[in-house]
């Protein structure tokens, strides 16, 4: 009768006959298989994302897994699934994009106004004026009309566009966002500050002379790699405040 098979004299794990198969599918992955006394296989096993040394350092591991054989041999599977990228990059690429965007702001934010939100008294004519055609707000457009050049006359063009329902104008801005690939978790910003872009197209924006605001950064984890996506709303005007954001 044959005897049962046992592991003696070492605790190192040795690599199979059957190891070292590659597999083409969905993604590429090449699968490792080891043998060793049972308890050292358990020892060893590794948990998934861990990324590989060597020859394998291109690839993370997918899937481990430990069986029990006779006589105390453990039997480790290891599949590694490559994420690495074509064209000799580990990584993919950068990428950017530039949104157009309507900040729609309120009529009275336009630059043209600017003497009539400067004059706390001539704003408040304006928005009284601009309600109705009650008795109230013609005695407003009135005084707007005595306070003469400058906050008197574009507070009564103002109060015009609010009798006819133009609460909004269109304000141009853009949304850009740049985005970066990592082998290890990156930092990350909550955003909620004026400062100056980065990226790609950052000396772009600033060329064109844009005030941004830095958004919060939106980071995910797929396949082994980080991905983190920097954004910024530019817009021109000086349409950020910076008591509001420091």
């Amino acid at each position: 009768m044959a005897g049962t098979p046992t592991w003696k004299g070492t605790t190192a794990l040795f690599e199979g006959p059957e190891s070292g198969i590659y597999a083409f599918d969905e993604s590429r992955t090449y699968t490792q298989i080891r043998f060793g006394p049972y308890d050292a296989c358990v020892s060893a096993l590794v948990y998934r994302g861990t990324i590989g040394t060597g020859s394998l350092s291109t690839y993370g591991v997918k899937s481990c897994t430990v069986t029990k054989q006779k006589g105390g041999v453990g039997k480790m599977v290891t599949v590694w699934e490559q994420w690495s990228y074509g064209g000799g990059s580990v990584l993919p690429a950068d990428e950017f994009a530039l949104s157009p965007q309507d900040l729609n702001p309120s009529v009275e934010k336009n630059p043209y106004f600017a003497t009539v939100c400067a004059n706390d008294h001539a704003l408040e004519l304006a928005r009284q004026a601009g309600l109705d055609v009650s008795d109230a707000s013609k005695n407003a457009m009135v005084e707007l009309l005595a306070l003469g050049a400058g906050a008197g006359a574009n507070g009564v063009a103002l109060a015009n566009m609010l009798r006819k329902g133009i609460q909004n104008y269109y304000q141009a801005s853009f949304i850009y966002s740049y985005t970066q690939y990592f082998a290890s978790l990156p930092s990350v910003s909550a955003g909620g500050f004026i400062g100056t872009p980065g990226g790609t197209l950052g000396g772009t924006i600033v060329a064109l002379g844009l005030s941004c605001l830095r958004q919060a950064d939106d980071l995910s984890y797929s396949n082994f790699v980080y991905k983190r996506t920097q954004s910024w709303i530019c817009a021109a005007n000086g349409a950020w405040e910076s008591v509001l954001y420091p």
